[in-house]
């Protein structure tokens, strides 16, 4: 393997991905959520060739790593959506909300589908989860920070 390709699959690991682990450096190359460069036929043809070497990507993951600072420097870790980021704002601020709560930032005022897109925004960014208590009567859902643990 070339010393450029080998580097390449080095440097494609640390690149924020959501590849699952267990996965070949091939799957990390051709799977939905390589990188888009990763998935040009022009690209893979002059990585095997040896005709992209170690510097260049080293560049191209500086340059990646640049952007990525940049990006959270102006925005933080804002979701872009409003909805989102006051419901996490309040969840980081006050602790577990409940579903009540989290509509009640609106005073009631977002619409179900709304609140529940903005909820799946949260969830999809691993920013925070949801647990069902049960109780005697409804069940109650409480969102907190972070992705869901597995069991």
């Amino acid at each position: 393997m070339p010393a450029a390709r080998h580097q390449f699959y080095g440097l494609l690991l640390e690149l924020p991905s959501k590849h699952t682990s267990g996965s070949t450096h091939d799957d990390h190359l051709q799977g939905e959520h390589a990188p888009p460069f990763s998935r040009c036929p022009l690209f893979r043809g002059r990585i095997t060739q040896g005709a992209i070497d170690a510097v260049h990507l080293q560049a191209a993951l500086a340059v990646w790593q640049h952007a990525e600072a940049s990006t959270k420097m102006i925005f933080g870790d804002s979701l872009g959506d409003p909805v989102a980021d006051t419901m996490l704002k309040a969840i980081r601020t006050h602790g577990e909300r409940s579903d009540s709560d989290l509509s009640d930032l609106f005073k009631r005022h977002k619409s179900a589908e709304e609140l529940e897109r903005a909820k799946g925004v949260l969830m999809a960014a691993g920013m925070a989860h949801c647990v069902t208590l049960e109780t005697e009567g409804r069940p109650r859902i409480v969102w907190s920070v972070g992705a869901k643990k597995a069991n």
